[in-house]
């Protein structure tokens, strides 16, 4: 059996927590990243949903952990629905 120096620490909470990914299953398009796009997901965010808010969620609908890499020309992405990011921001996962 292991044990922590903190085994016996109590904890007030886990309001921090860890983050719980969202998983989307309905795509509202498919969009082929273009020349003068690369690495640039807020850019492809506000052309769909008017916002550079919602970067996090194209990267997290297509499993891409680092955009300037990633994000190249010719790239499919998958564009979840706003509805759907919304939904899990408001928590009605």
């Amino acid at each position: 059996m292991s044990s922590t120096r903190f085994a016996r620490t109590p904890v007030y909470g886990n309001h921090y927590g860890l983050w719980e990914r969202p998983e989307f299953r309905r795509f509202q398009t498919i969009h082929i990243v273009q020349p003068g796009e690369e690495g640039a997901l807020d850019l492809i965010s506000f052309n769909y949903y008017g916002t550079h808010d919602y970067w996090w969620a194209i990267a997290v609908a297509n499993d891409i952990l680092n955009p300037l890499e990633e994000v190249i020309p010719g790239k499919k992405l998958k564009i979840p629905y706003v509805e759907d990011i919304e939904d899990w921001i408001n928590g009605s996962r």
